[in-house]
């Protein structure tokens, strides 16, 4: 709507009351045309109002384009600034969904490092057999199946994606007592390496028979039942076992042979264990 017809509508109607009020018998034939002083003073002052008036809504109507051309420019802004935050916010996502896909590489690498052997004793090229040796001299009076923790050794190992290691085990006892050797993963019992009914308990790896002349002897896996008890009197060999696949803290336990007694002696103690794909 053009906002000067109102102004003038205004000016319009301030001439007309002048006109009337100077000429009030203005088409009456029967009177002369008379001219009134006072009354064409205040249609002037009326005229005058309307055109004051009429300058007010000019005025008004120029600020008001003024503010709508601001707000349009505000609105506009507002609109480029919306649309930079979109973009910014699709560049933050490709550099998130970018950052995960190098972690999960990253991760892949260390898992893959984790599964190699290390050096044994942290010396030379990458081995598959970790060891770890104790020479120094221990006993229990503890019951056979009820294993004590006397310092390992323990080592630690990755159990690989396959879930199979080979553990190896010598440790020399005093055969007038006899004793047994558990083995320990993560500070738990590991089931399932030899027959309870035969060998004590089903985690021994090594359960010598007392009654010999009274000395120390060598006993290693496989726990096999033979004449010295469940234990091997020769080199030691591997006992596959199954387990979760991670990283794990293997460690030796003691205990009394399956025949009780005096206390047992436990001295130059060897753990060893490789991870098999």
């Amino acid at each position: 709507m053009n906002r000067r017809i109102p102004a003038l509508a205004i000016g319009a109607a301030a001439l007309l009351a002048f006109v009337v009020a100077a000429v009030p018998a203005l088409g009456d034939e029967r009177v002369a045309p008379s001219f009134d002083r006072a009354a064409s003073s205040g249609a002037i002052a009326k005229a005058k109002r309307a055109l004051a008036l009429a300058r007010l809504s000019r005025r008004d109507a120029r600020i008001a384009r003024t503010e709508a051309t601001a707000a349009d420019y505000r609105a506009a802004d507002a609109r480029t600034r919306a649309v930079q935050a979109d973009v910014r916010t699709d560049e933050d996502h490709g550099l998130l969904t970018a950052a995960r896909a190098q972690l999960d590489a990253i991760e892949v690498r260390l898992a893959k490092l984790e599964a190699e052997p290390r050096p044994i004793d942290g010396i030379g090229e990458r081995s598959p057999v970790i060891s770890a040796t104790d020479a120094g001299l221990v006993s229990t009076s503890s019951p056979s199946g009820e294993f004590e923790a006397l310092g390992g050794p323990q080592l630690q190992a990755i159990v690989p994606p396959s879930g199979l290691i080979e553990v190896w085990a010598q440790v020399a006892i005093d055969d007038d007592e006899g004793g047994a050797v558990g083995l320990f993963e993560d500070g738990q019992e590991v089931d399932g390496i030899s027959e309870p009914e035969l060998c004590g308990d089903d985690s021994a790896l090594i359960d010598a028979s007392s009654g010999g002349p009274g000395g120390f002897v060598a006993y290693a896996t496989p726990p096999v039942p033979s004449l010295v008890g469940c234990a091997s009197a020769g080199a030691p060999a591997p006992v596959l076992l199954s387990r979760t696949p991670g990283v794990h803290t293997y460690e030796l336990r003691y205990a009394q042979c399956s025949c009780g007694g005096a206390p047992a002696e436990f001295k130059d103690r060897v753990l060893r264990v490789a991870a098999r794909p």
